[in-house]
């Protein structure tokens, strides 16, 4: 094993599998790799013949070492059907796929961390087989149970569709090798290491005893170990491998001179935010002009952070401090604010930002629907707007709510724990958060019995609210959900609040304003009492059965990330 065994850190993505790469073809490379193609500041240093055929080796022999550990996989479907490739794109641009990936829009940089969350599709076909793609559409969690990747219930059919779409997708192929790996440079670079860890003449009897494979798989194992591909990867060797970053517990709390300027004289000597904020736009400047041996240089690689990522990353890691603030300094707690704390963590860790707009914040998907109506909806006000034991079945079982929409919510397979996170985060931003409750049907008075039924018709209501069947001839973006979920979805004063000032809650909403001058009304039943009209009609909607239902299906392969 080489140098830096340990406990992986916690809370990576569990989905970086690398045991498994003669099924999917994926590669991680060390950053020095790319340094021809995307030249830093710092690349001086690093970007020399030497170094170029050094990275050649190193490529070759951590791929070699991959594939050598990697753990067979056996597909669901072995020889899957193939597909239309123009219902595939249909499928993938309409279903909400970019809500994650990017399919040749451009990089991070230009649509947002949000909608790169997943991997770019637009080279897939280059990278991994038509079998694998399959399946991995057809059921995530058969290939990792413990991905983010949601299943979107698609048939056997739509998969084969999008498969054969997403395998032709063949863009740039990456950066090819510049040469041949040398294996008189491998011998060198291995000898480095080997040197590094050993006494010389000992470092040279090792290797005179290996065999060429032999060198190729400690050569590889070794390079790992030095980028720290484990630290997001499940790499086999690796499983007890410590991170070989810095530890960043008390970082903020680091005296400037202990931070190692070097060279780098364009940024002043004494700001240690300038250092922290020079390094995470290129974290090797700081070899710049040093005269260092390979194994001593920088390994930080380049993660292309815009300024404002640079700039919350700062925030943070200023926040790491050695000192514990005195209590008037931190913010008070409560359960409304650490179910805030938790919920919004998990939300973005799982990306549901990337569709919907949670606190002012994401919606990134909305961008390419035509019409916002026809997208996610907006998820701040949900804890107010539905009943907790409804969202609580969604959530582990979807249902369609507007069929007459391309775009579904997921099924992303969380465990009780989390969904119930998310159940008490959507409470308290809206500041509903109780207990589960079960609403019954609410008794209207006998004399609002008929006049609820009278105003729905006199409004309406019908006209855009489906009641089952979905208008031939009308068109899709003045459909509103049915309401025969009502009783069952929504919260019964949630409706009254809506239906006095739905704009209120919702900006943009087609949803009329029928008592803009509330509590007064135009329409003279009950006596022209606005907040009559409004209950009865809530009543009226509440007395609606045999809508679509959420039904809660087994725990199987859910996880707690």
């Amino acid at each position: 094993m080489p140098q830096g065994a340990g406990v992986r850190p916690e809370g990576r993505r569990a989905d970086g599998r690398l045991r498994d790469i003669r099924a999917r073809g994926l590669l991680c490379v060390p950053q020095d790799a790319r340094l021809r193609e995307r030249p830093q500041a710092g690349a001086d240093s690093h970007s020399s013949p030497e170094d170029g055929a050094r990275n050649e080796v190193e490529i070759d022999a951590i791929a070699a070492y991959l594939f050598a550990n990697a753990d067979k996989h056996d597909f669901a479907v072995k020889s899957p059907p193939r597909g239309d490739a123009k219902n595939g794109e249909q499928i993938v641009k309409g279903i909400g796929c970019q809500g994650c990936h990017v399919v040749g829009e451009g990089s991070r940089v230009d649509v947002g961390p949000r909608r790169t969350f997943g991997q770019p599709l637009e080279n897939i076909g280059n990278k991994t087989s038509y079998e694998w793609i399959y399946n991995w559409v057809r059921d995530p969690k058969h290939y990792s149970p413990a991905t983010y990747m949601p299943n979107l219930r698609l048939t056997d059919s739509q998969v084969a569709d999008v498969a054969t779409f997403l395998v032709g997708l063949k863009g740039p192929a990456g950066d090819a090798a510049k040469a041949a790996p040398d294996p008189k440079v491998a011998d060198d670079v291995l000898l480095d290491y080997l040197k590094n860890v050993m006494p010389f003449e000992d470092a040279k009897a090792q290797m005179a005893k290996m065999t060429p494979g032999q060198k190729q798989m400690d050569l590889g194992q070794r390079a790992i170990g030095r980028y720290g591909c484990f630290s997001c990867h499940d790499i086999k060797g690796f499983e007890q491998a410590q991170s070989i970053g810095t530890d960043l517990s008390e970082e903020g709390s680091k005296l400037v001179t202990r931070l190692d300027f070097a060279f780098v004289t364009d940024i002043p000597h004494t700001s240690k935010t300038a250092w922290f904020r020079t390094k995470l736009h290129d974290p090797r400047i700081f070899d710049k002009g040093r005269v260092l041996q390979p194994l001593e240089k920088l390994r930080m690689p380049n993660f292309d952070f815009t300024d404002e990522e640079v700039d919350r990353l700062l925030t943070a890691i200023m926040s790491f401090q050695r000192e514990i603030q005195p209590p008037a300094a931190m913010p008070v707690r409560s359960a409304r604010s650490d179910n805030i704390i938790v919920g919004r963590t998990l939300v973005h860790r799982r990306n549901c930002v990337g569709c919907h707009i949670i606190e002012g914040d994401g919606g990134d998907y909305l961008k390419l629907v035509a019409d916002s109506s026809l997208g996610p909806p907006l998820l701040t006000p949900e804890g107010a707007r539905v009943q907790p034991d409804w969202l609580y079945a969604f959530i582990r079982g979807p249902i369609t709510i507007r069929p007459w929409l391309s775009v579904r919510m997921p099924t992303f397979g969380l465990d009780d724990q989390n969904v119930n996170t998310v159940l008490n985060y959507f409470g308290s931003i809206s500041n509903s958060i109780g207990p589960f409750q079960s609403h019954e049907l609410i008794k209207t008075a006998s004399n609002t019995e008929g006049t609820g039924k009278q105003m729905f018709e006199l409004l309406q209501c019908q006209k855009c609210h489906v009641l089952g069947t979905i208008p031939k001839d009308q068109p899709t973006n003045t459909l509103a959900p049915d309401l025969r979920m009502a009783s069952e979805r929504l919260q019964p004063d949630w409706i009254l609040q809506w239906l006095k000032s739905p704009l209120a809650i919702l900006p943009g909403t087609r949803m009329p304003a029928y008592w803009p001058d509330y509590p007064k009304s135009f329409y003279p039943q009950l006596g022209g009492n606005a907040e009559a009209q409004i209950r009865a009609i809530r009543d009226h909607v509440l007395t609606f059965r045999g809508g679509p239902s959420p039904k809660v299906s087994g725990a199987k392969n859910a996880n707690n990330n």
